[in-house]
């Protein structure tokens, strides 16, 4: 599904970047403004399953860890498309020549996630496994608050 948002949204762009050019200037803004909320669906389809995704191949105990990680990476080379967006326009090349350089950053990514081996069903099912168990210290305590309990209605 990510890899679906990600080819949804790039064709999305593309298409709607080179589509507007042959579009009247009298109706460009509602058009714009159509291809804007299809953008942003994507955007809004891309976000959430990135971290799902995530999620479901994070080893139990190393959330912590590997999250500041992911959010290095994703730090550390964001920076990327938008500089190649502003070297093409600021060379004088319109605007859809650079949208369609950043939307290329897409298509590797699908290129590389297409490599990936996993059983993703069975990794859901361990972290449904996982989330379903509750911890040896949560036991204990609902054993401690029955066993209070059971005094304090001796009590009374």
């Amino acid at each position: 599904s990510w890899r679906l948002s990600m080819l949804c949204m790039a064709i999305v762009a593309d298409v709607g970047v080179f589509l507007l050019d042959t579009v009247p200037k009298e109706s460009s803004h509602f058009y714009g403004y159509v291809w804007g909320g299809c953008v942003g669906i994507f955007i809004g389809w891309f976000y959430p399953t990135e971290n799902y995704l995530f999620s479901l191949i994070v080893p139990k105990e190393q959330e912590a860890e590997l999250a500041g990680f992911f959010v290095y990476c994703s730090q550390i080379i964001g920076w990327l498309p938008p500089l190649m967006f502003s070297i093409i326009v600021e060379n004088g090349y319109n605007q859809k020549w650079g949208v369609l350089a950043v939307t290329g950053f897409h298509f590797i990514a699908i290129f590389i996630i297409s490599f990936q081996e996993g059983p993703w069903s069975s990794s859901s099912d361990e972290s449904i496994e996982q989330q379903e168990q509750p911890s040896v210290e949560f036991t204990a305590g609902v054993k401690q608050l029955e066993e209070n309990k059971s005094v304090d209605d001796d009590m009374i």
